[in-house]
């Protein structure tokens, strides 16, 4: 006996429609691999040259500096690609210096994006007969599900002065944060690169240590690493019933349960380094910048996880954090399942 339903036949096609033999981000937002990664460097840039036109108008510059960065901002206004024209060599004295500091910094993002598509199908059939003596029923069910997962996983580099002067190719695609679905939008890259370049000139922001207890090393660098999970889900579950005629085995009702669920999790880490080269320059920068000579090297904590200098206050703070650290670390989760 073959049984048909209108509901049935819509709610086979909805599921067929929505699944994907290889997830992608463009399957729920229309966004590519391509345009996401765009749009996050669109946004570095943005931010550094914002960071270098706020320096420059208003910052503690001289005179002739200052004069130039306000051109530069005004003729960027008007045209964006003008902004190609920014180079530290444009300056003298101190200003030049700090720009050639961070022009050559380098921006790492490493991106893992992680989709799983899930659909479910299942069934149930309710047959029926009428006997001389009572009622025969017979249900049958039954299920299909399946499961799709991609893990994308790349890193793209850049630098400040590339970013800047590289042709514009960033109109149009600077939108605003998406709540929704947050990597295809701002993901607040802007922050990321002030914190570096303030922590860099006045928070003596360090190297890589490069191995729990090690003396940081090298020029400064900071991470940002940022997870976003987004899940879609939706299920329809239609219902025919029959009126059963005679005594011959028929259909009572038919029910058909769909359901999809879609889970994206993407994870992106921006990473800024200080070029080796001008490392050298940093600390007579930080020198001039705070109207003193550096401050001898506090004492410091060479704990398991972390390094830490400061005060003997602060010390013992870093070795409270070290301990948590430590402690989720190495405490075993043990799962029992009855």
């Amino acid at each position: 006996m073959r049984i048909e339903s209108p509901a049935c036949s819509v709610a086979l096609i909805i599921l067929l429609g929505g699944c994907a033999i290889h997830p992608q981000p463009r399957d729920v937002t229309g966004v590519s691999t391509y345009e996401i990664v765009q749009q996050i460097r669109c946004e570095t840039r943005e931010a550094v040259i914002s960071s270098a036109l706020d320096y420059l108008t208003k910052g503690d510059v001289d005179p002739a500096s200052r004069e130039e960065g306000l051109r530069l901002k005004a003729e960027y206004a008007a045209n964006p690609d003008s902004i190609a024209k920014l180079n530290p060599m444009l300056f003298k004295g101190e200003v030049r210096k700090i720009l050639s500091v961070f022009w050559t910094t380098g921006v790492a993002y490493n991106f893992k994006l992680d989709m799983t598509e899930v659909n479910n199908l299942g069934g149930e059939l309710d047959f029926i007969r009428a006997l001389s003596k009572g009622v025969f029923g017979l249900i049958l069910r039954g299920g299909f599900d399946r499961t799709r997962q991609n893990v994308r996983t790349f890193t793209v580099t850049d630098n400040f002065g590339e970013l800047v002067q590289r042709p514009t190719r960033c109109d149009g695609r600077l939108v605003g944060p998406n709540y929704v679905y947050p990597i295809t939008g701002r993901i607040g890259v802007d922050e990321v690169v002030h914190a570096f370049v303030f922590l860099t000139l006045f928070g003596n922001l360090g190297g890589d240590s490069g191995a729990p207890g090690a003396i940081p090393k090298g020029p400064p660098t900071l991470a940002d690493a940022l997870q976003f999970t987004t899940t879609i889900s939706g299920s329809a579950n239609p219902r025919v019933d029959f009126a059963p005629i005679g005594r011959t085995l028929s259909v009572s009702h038919a029910d058909l349960n769909v359901a999809a669920r879609r889970t994206d999790k993407h994870q992106v880490i921006v990473g800024l380094a200080l070029a080796a080269a001008a490392q050298a320059q940093l600390g007579s920068i930080r020198e001039g910048l705070r109207g003193r000579l550096v401050a001898p090297v506090p004492p410091a904590l060479f704990g398991r996880l972390l390094t830490a200098s400061g005060t003997p206050a602060e010390l013992a703070a870093a070795n409270a954090v070290d301990q948590v650290l430590t402690q989720q670390l190495f405490s075993p989760t043990i799962t029992i399942t009855p």
